[in-house]
Parts: C-alpha cells; structure tokens; sequence
C-alpha cells in the first residue's frame, strides 16, 4: 500500500490555572536550567523543579499525577532509551509487536494503541525540548545529554493538545552552560556491548554566546542465533550527535537552537522462528535489516516583560526508515521490505505570567504540519510458481 497523509493542525490555547504562588515562574527563561535547589536551613526539604504546566515550578506545587526522572537518576539505572524509562515508570508500559522502532507502542495507565500504520497517532504526546513528537517511530531514540523527563499521567489535552488522552512526556536536554567543561564515558558489558559518549561545552563570547555538543556512539552483538548461517541477530549499531548554541541576547532575551542527528542500524528478527525462538534461536534465510535516520531542529526564543513572559518555539523533524527481509522460514520463498519518509513543522507562541500573583496564566497559539509517505513491496522467489510468477516478480503495495 502506498499512502501519502498530511496534515494541518491550529490551536488556541487560554488557561488561567489554579490560584497559587509560585516563586519560580517569573524566572522561566533559558537563564535557568532544571536544577535541585536545596533549602539553606537544614530543615528544608530538597526542591525538584518541573515543567509540565508550560512554567517553572517545584514538583510539590504541581497537582498532577507525575513522575520525574533526573540526569543522576537515568545514569544510575543506566538508561539508554525511552523504551527503558517506561519498563521503569509505575503505571506505564511499553510493548514492540515486530521488533522495530516502527511498531513501537507506549502506554500509560493501560492505555495505548496496537495499531500501526501511517496515520496512526500514539495516545500518549511526546514532546523534546517543547517540540511535539508527531509520528511513533520518532520516539524510541538513545537518551544522550538529558537533563530530565517527565512522565504526566492521565489526560492532558488542556495544554498538550491532540493525543494526549493516556498521558504526556516531555524530555529535556541540557543546554548550553556558561563555563568551558568535557567530559568522556566509556561502557562495556556482555554481547561485546560498547558505548562511547562525550559531552564539551564551550564559551564563544563571555556572557554571550555559549555552545555544547554531545556524541554518543553504541554497539552491540545481538543475541539470537540464525542457523541459516550461523550468525547473530537482534545486534545494535546507533550513532547520536546533537549540538546546540545558547545567546543571551539581552539580559532578557535568550536564543537557543539545536540541531540533532540519530543513525539507528540493528538487525532484527521480525516474526520468524517461532518454533525455537524460546531457545534464542531462529532459522531465517535473509532476516529483517533496519536502517532508521532522524534528523531534528529547533529554535527556542524568550523574553521577559513588565506583565507576562514570551516564548516562540518553531520545530522541524524528518525521519527516514526503511526495512527489508524475508520471514518465518530457512527458505528464499519470499522478501518484503517496508519504507516511510516523514517531516513535520511546527510553530508555537505562548504568553504567561511571570510575577508571583494569586493567579498564573498561559495563553498560546500553535500550528502543527506533517507529511507522511508509505510504501512497501513484495518479492516472490521460491513461491513464485505458486502464483504463476517469475522468480524475483516484485510488486509494490
């Protein structure tokens, strides 16, 4: 089946929250990374500050069902993707029917979706760096320089918009910082797991223009084996690089941009081999190869008023992801191979309060345009007499 979807997407937004105060929210600005803020009396209790009501705040003032996951917390449980913070978040579950990043599905308080195809939105909203995630596939990336994530629990239309009727998630990364610094990580495990990581960060023009990149690099021997020809499936090959930029403007205006590139490369099994994979074994003539490129940007602007706070954040995303194989048997019956090409634009503007008053408010519009295009193909080789077909007969559907 060959399809082509797109859609257009406007939303207007006005929300006058809960009454309370806030001492946080007229500094939300990229001037102010997530952090601990710890009391200076020893009585004071550690302070976690969160974002999901679009403003900084700390998490106890947040009357939302949610779940954080900090820096220091992804390393100690050694977190490589989404997939991983899931299977550790209470109330959530992730599930891969096929084996690919494709099919992927997330589901919170038992909510998620099994359908897969083009047009078929996830219920739960991820959003990177404020940017909305708009196709399944996008989603299950190597975790790489992130600062924190939050996972919202129960519908969350109000401020997320379409698809957000299990939950939200929204993933943070950190930003330029105003002192030079690197850093270099070095992992090993069993299946000859590697994984090189570097971070540096980088004054341009003191008090003006900071920088920061982040690469990561992952390989791993897969752990089924193919009779076929002895070798091993379901390995992993990924590469991660994301650079950004920070620009203080003025003292209340900042600029950030970044650009992020993802390379995916395993080899999966797919469906094949039920009647030993139970013993990590399976016989495939040509099994499923994956190739999945995601390449991302976004600028974020804010600045600071007497009354209310400005905030425009303008995403673009393309993904490219192919995958061909044959299926279930040792024999060359048959190869098929699955393609997907996708992009998507997005623009929103948000206004908020940003004095400590009895009332906090945001108000926003946003705009959302994606383009989806499908295609798959059949080609018939030991079966092709079978339908009255030449070996290596091809169709696309």
């Amino acid at each position: 089946m060959r399809a082509s979807i797109k859609h257009l997407i406007l939303l207007i937004f006005i929300v006058d929250s809960c009454p309370h105060k806030s001492v946080y929210a007229q500094n939300d600005s990229v001037h102010l990374n997530f952090a601990e803020i710890q009391g200076t009396g020893s009585s004071k209790p550690l302070e976690v500050i969160v974002r999901p009501r679009k403003r900084l705040e700390p998490q106890q003032n947040t009357p939302l069902s949610l779940q954080i996951f900090r820096s220091k917390d992804l390393d100690s449980y050694t977190t490589k993707d989404i997939e991983d913070v899931f299977n550790r978040a209470p109330s959530t579950n992730f599930s891969n029917t096929t084996d690919n990043h494709r099919t992927a599905n997330f589901a919170i308080r038992g909510i998620g979706s099994a359908v897969i195809g083009a047009g078929v939105d996830s219920p739960t909203a991820f959003y990177v760096d404020g940017v909305y995630l708009g196709n399944p596939a996008l989603i299950n990336f190597d975790l790489l320089d992130v600062s924190q994530i939050e996972i919202l629990r129960g519908p969350q239309g109000t401020l997320y918009g379409k698809n957000a009727l299990a939950g939200a998630v929204n993933i943070f990364h950190n930003q330029p910082q105003s002192f030079n610094s690197s850093q270099i990580e070095l992992q090993t495990g069993n299946l000859d797991l590697i994984k090189v990581s570097g971070i540096t960060n980088n004054v341009l023009i003191e008090d003006k223009l900071f920088s920061r990149l982040a690469l990561s690099y992952l390989e791993r021997d897969g752990f089924v084996k193919n009779t076929v020809d002895n070798s091993d499936l379901r390995s992993q090959r990924n590469i991660h690089a994301r650079t950004s930029l920070k620009y203080l403007a003025t003292s209340k205006t900042d600029v950030l941009w970044d650009l992020d590139y993802n390379k995916d490369r395993p080899t999966n099994t797919a469906a094949g081999g039920f009647d030993t994979v139970l013993n990590d074994e399976v016989s495939i003539f040509d099994p499923y190869d994956e190739k999945r490129d995601i390449l991302s940007s976004h600028v974020t602007v804010q600045s600071q008023f007497d009354l209310f706070q400005f905030k425009s954040i303008t995403g673009f995303r393309g993904l490219s992801f192919s995958s061909e194989g044959s299926d279930f048997v040792a024999n060359n019956n048959f190869q098929q191979g699955q393609y997907d090409k996708y992009s998507q634009a997005s623009q929103e503007f948000q206004w908020s309060s940003n004095k400590s008053s009895y009332n906090q408010w945001v108000a926003g519009i946003y705009a959302f345009y994606d383009d989806h295009f499908t295609d798959g193909f059949l080609q018939l080789f030991d079966l092709a007499p079978v339908f009255g077909k030449t070996a290596g007969h091809k169709e696309f559907y």
